[in-house]
């Protein structure tokens, strides 16, 4: 018996040995971290990245296929010419839109080409307004007019401004999106209108020309 309780009170105190190792172990590694972390270089949070492009000379032609591209197709126009038909000449861009399974449909004037937010966009800090001209063919179209917006991958448009839904004259008028106050450090959509069959449900038939970024 005696030989029993003496193998007990052996392993509980190795067990109490052991446990003060490690305690006492514990307390080493925290002082060491302690006397080290001040000397260790500090952990940043991993921020979205910011863009420091040169800014653009203003004017800046938006539809010269230089500064930006037609090549944001939404909604229907995901078909490609299917629904939309885009016709430039030298002195405008005819579009034509029937509607289709999606009901609505736009083309964004992107920087880079195609792209949605892979990319970082151009600068265009300085610009005060957005300016560009419009007609309809018969004079009934609804089509919605807006700048930057493009927010769904790494990198995105530093503004959102829409001139909301405008009905079209058969007569060229002059519009202006103002951008006063808005950062336009990341411009990747440009320009973008937006056309759909609730308003339009024969579709439309519109002409653009001289989109310009303007102080």
């Amino acid at each position: 018996m005696a030989g029993k309780i003496g193998k007990r009170i052996g392993i509980v105190g190795i067990a109490t040995i052991v446990g003060t190792i490690i305690a006492v172990l514990a307390l080493i590694f925290t002082y060491i971290n302690l006397k080290i972390e001040p000397f260790l270089p500090e952990k940043k949070e991993k921020k979205e990245e910011q863009v420091s492009t040169p800014a653009l000379p203003l004017p800046v032609n938006v539809t010269n296929d230089i500064s930006f591209f037609p090549s944001g197709w939404m909604g229907d126009g995901e078909a490609g010419k299917k629904y939309i038909s885009f016709t430039r000449s030298m002195e405008d861009i005819k579009i034509a839109y029937t509607p289709g399974p999606k009901g609505w449909a736009g083309i964004y004037w992107q920087f880079p080409d195609g792209n949605w937010g892979r990319l970082a966009g151009r600068n265009l800090t300085g610009a005060q307004k957005l300016t560009f001209w419009a007609k309809g063919e018969t004079g009934k179209e609804m089509v919605e007019f807006k700048a930057g917006g493009i927010r769904d991958q790494q990198y995105k448009d530093s503004f959102e401004k829409s001139l909301g839904k405008v009905k079209l004259t058969q007569t060229w008028q002059q519009y202006q999106i103002d951008l006063a106050g808005e950062d336009l450090s990341n411009v990747i959509g440009a320009f973008t209108w937006i056309a759909s069959n609730d308003f339009n449900p024969e579709g439309v038939t519109f002409y653009l020309k001289d989109i310009y970024f303007e102080k």
